[in-house]
């Protein structure tokens, strides 16, 4: 019996059932794999809880340019109410900075080393943000 069928079983059993249309698998091969008789798509990439997944784990490189992307639009959009070097002081804005911006760069780093070039990705990105605050 397979995790899935396990899986299939229990949410019958409790009366439940996931729905086979937003569920997807990630493998370097098709496989025949189905939920309550129902294809199931794969995809080379999926997101889990804001993080992107392929077929060998967590994808770093796509995650980290993604959140440094994310962390320089809202600084951008901060810049717009003195978040720049003319603007609060810059107490406030490492206030800011630390509040909204650097858990956007931090999200998901805690779940396993990452590989020195998503590193380089998130610190370009934290030095463009922090030259935004000290220099406009």
């Amino acid at each position: 019996i397979t995790l899935l069928k396990i899986c299939e079983e229990w949410s019958l059993r409790v009366g439940m059932r996931f729905a086979p249309d937003k569920c997807v698998y990630i493998f370097r091969t098709n496989l025949n794999l189905k939920l309550y008789n129902e294809p199931l798509s794969r995809v080379d990439t999926a997101v889990y809880l804001g993080m992107p997944f392929n077929a060998f784990g967590i994808d770093w490189m796509s995650h980290v340019k993604a959140r440094s992307e994310k962390a320089k639009r809202t600084a951008c959009m901060l810049s717009t109410c003195g978040f720049n070097g003319s603007g609060w002081p810059i107490s406030a804005s490492v206030n800011v900075y630390k509040t909204f911006v650097r858990p956007q760069l931090e999200y998901g780093l805690s779940l396993s080393m990452i590989p020195i070039a998503a590193r380089y990705v998130l610190q370009k990105a934290q030095n463009v943000i922090l030259r935004r605050i000290v220099y406009g």
